[in-house]
């Protein structure tokens, strides 16, 4: 390089020696040795060798990551380190605090000290469940130490990424908003991975039962194949009109089909139960806990096992109608519904 007459260069201000030297000077702190050079930098004017200043930096409250000349180091507040000579950005970042942002000049051999203080962001919280639960909690990729369901409380206000892992599942992630002092509770529902699931092959005699795993109608009948099971133990219910309804365990292997075959009791006439519905006008599709019963309305259902059914009336030109239909033992119960015209606001 030719050096202008009448001025000594120094690279200690050439622009790609103040990059290494900075990093050099944050090395210094983590312990890395100077990078070598091929020659030993030339002195400045007046034969002294120039000295790197001193930063001294703290916040309230500690413990904020520092960005010095927009690049990410390892330090937090507080704490103190060497920089090359001239005027450097600062910045600091803390959780639920707004980022402060200011500028210093270093000067050879001088302690240049900062004292910064943080305003703090209002805040909310979280509250995570899942289906099933037991997921691990992370937030904008940072575990939070707590398993769904669970609350994740003083979150910055703003949107957050939330993510949820479970062994035998898909990660599941979605993008939320805290806001200021509110709670914001969801749910999340996980999808087993087809690898991890196994298959329940269900037959019933008599045949039609209804059928729900989990306490979740299946909405089928058996003869029945449910797919895409999470291996572990499951309950398994089966009801039938005139037939006691059965109900028991059963345990899932990965990659395998599980065969159950359930022989229904046949209900004493005095304890079941008998329905008819009615609606107007007539002609209705009925749905019962999630099966379609052949009979379009008006319908008479006989020997129903006693309980709570949920119910579905579809006509077209009409609205659908959606309730529930309690039957006791040795009663009929009538259900008369009046369908309200699709038309109609």
């Amino acid at each position: 390089m030719t050096t202008p007459p009448g001025r000594v260069y120094s690279p200690v201000m050439g622009n790609g020696f103040r990059g290494a030297a900075l990093a050099c000077a944050l090395g210094l702190l983590a312990g890395c040795a100077a990078p070598r050079q091929a020659a030993p930098p030339p002195a400045p004017a007046g034969g002294q060798a120039v000295s790197p200043g001193i930063l001294r930096i703290s916040s309230t409250p500690a413990g904020a990551r520092i960005i010095l000349d927009d690049e990410p180091t390892n330090f937090r507040t507080p704490t103190a380190f060497p920089l090359p000579t001239g005027s450097h950005s600062v910045m600091l970042s803390l959780a639920a605090h707004r980022n402060w942002a200011g500028s210093v000049r270093i000067e050879a051999g001088v302690t240049t000290q900062v004292d910064a203080v943080l305003a703090a962001l209002g805040a909310g919280s979280l509250g995570v469940a899942s289906t099933p639960p037991g997921a691990a909690i992370f937030v904008d990729g940072e575990p939070a130490g707590l398993a769904t369901p669970a609350t994740v409380p003083a979150l910055p206000v703003g949107t957050h990424t939330v993510q949820l892992r479970l062994a035998g599942h898909e990660p599941w992630s979605q993008a939320v908003v805290v806001r200021q002092d509110r709670h914001f509770p969801f749910q999340a529902l996980l999808t087993p991975l087809r690898a991890a699931c196994g298959r329940i092959n269900v037959r019933s005699h008599p045949p039609q039962a209804l059928v729900a795993l989990d306490g979740v109608a299946a909405g089928k009948v058996t003869p029945v194949q449910i797919g895409d099971v999470p291996a572990g133990t499951h309950t398994l219910e089966l009801t039938l009109a005139g037939y006691r309804p059965w109900s028991g365990p059963v345990v899932v292997e990965e990659g395998r089909c599980r065969d159950v075959l359930v022989t229904m009791r046949r209900l004493p006439a005095q304890e079941v139960g008998h329905a008819r519905i009615e609606t107007d006008p007539p002609g209705a599709a009925i749905t019962l806990d999630g099966v379609a019963v052949r009979q379009a309305s008006p319908a008479d259902l006989d020997g129903l096992p006693p309980g709570t059914f949920s119910v579905e009336l579809a006509l077209p030109g009409a609205k659908p109608w959606r309730g529930e239909l309690t039957v006791l033992p040795g009663r009929r119960t009538l259900l008369q519904i009046p369908l309200t015209p699709a038309s109609d606001r």
